[in-house]
């Protein structure tokens, strides 16, 4: 629980933010804004698309919303890191097929000759009545 003299602290401070200052800083920003508009817009499509009629409904579509919009905006910041080191899409995408295939082997189970050998289960014994 915070004491009063850091909740005056934290209103001192937060009475001294100016917000961003440089361009750099602003752009992002606006960006953030853009972002919750676009993730707004997949909601409503998802929910326009799916009728959800119960709570549980409801907060599955903006889960599934959520992971959607997260996924396209992880693909273009990877993008946008991709054109600026100067590598090309091709390279990348070899290097993720790769990466994918590794994964893909890490997830496969094991042989069964590797994984550990379970024990018989005895039966239960069941008394004979005459």
């Amino acid at each position: 629980m915070r004491t009063t003299v850091q909740l005056a602290a934290n209103r001192v401070n937060a009475g001294q933010s100016t917000g961003p200052r440089t361009d750099e800083g602003k752009a992002i920003v606006v960006l953030n804004g853009e972002d919750r508009d676009e993730y707004e817009a997949l909601l409503a499509r998802y929910k326009e698309e799916q009728m959800p009629g119960c709570a549980i409904e409801r907060s599955i579509i903006a889960l599934l919303a959520e992971c959607a919009w997260r996924n396209q905006h992880c693909n273009r910041i990877q993008y946008q890191m991709i054109e600026e080191s100067g590598l090309t899409i091709e390279t990348y995408l070899r290097t993720k097929r790769s990466q994918t295939a590794a994964l893909r082997t890490l997830r496969r189970p094991a042989p069964p000759r590797l994984l550990p050998q379970r024990r018989q289960r005895r039966p239960l014994h069941r008394p004979r009545f005459p």
